[in-house]
């Protein structure tokens, strides 16, 4: 799968061409205003989602990873990377009909991203099967040149669990 979704990525060709040519969509999932990462007061991070109706099984954003997210001098925070990629990925198997939560992430840092690059995320959901959705992900800059991939496996949740999560949720 791995060498499938790298194979994949440098097939897209240029990202800015396809967000150029996308939908914007918002995060499906419930109370996305308040996230952190993609919420409206985020201080951390500029991100806006793309739906491409050539590519069904993925999602594409835009970022900007603001001052706040520095690690290593002048560069983005692993962390930040790794929280990005999460609700990247979740907006993904969401946006794709699928209320999930994240069972399992690994992350794979190629190398440092300078802050406040202009940078995009690719997400691409492989084989759903039952209840376990695998995708993969990878932060680029403008020329394609992968920063940090990411690999995820979701738990999709059924009605019931989904239902008892956001009675929680209204009253948290």
């Amino acid at each position: 799968m791995k060498n499938e979704f790298s194979e994949w990525l440098e097939s897209l060709g240029p990202l800015n061409d396809i967000v150029n040519h996308a939908k914007s969509v918002t995060p499906p999932f419930p109370n996305w205003e308040r996230s952190f990462i993609s919420g409206t007061r985020s201080r951390l991070f500029h991100v806006q989602y793309f739906d491409h109706l050539l590519y069904q099984d993925a999602l594409f954003a835009t970022l900007r990873f603001q001052p706040d997210c520095e690690g290593p001098p002048g560069h983005v925070h692993g962390g930040a990377s790794s929280a990005l990629l999460d609700e990247a990925l979740g907006t993904l198997v969401w946006h794709r009909g699928f209320a999930s939560l994240t069972q399992d992430l690994h992350l794979h840092f190629l190398r440092p991203l300078p802050l406040e690059t202009k940078a995009y995320v690719a997400m691409r959901l492989q084989n759903p099967k039952d209840r376990k959705l695998e995708c993969f992900g990878a932060i680029l800059d403008e020329a394609n040149t992968v920063f940090v991939k990411a690999e995820a496996i979701f738990h999709h949740m059924t009605p019931e669990a989904l239902d008892r999560l956001a009675k929680k949720m209204r009253t948290a």
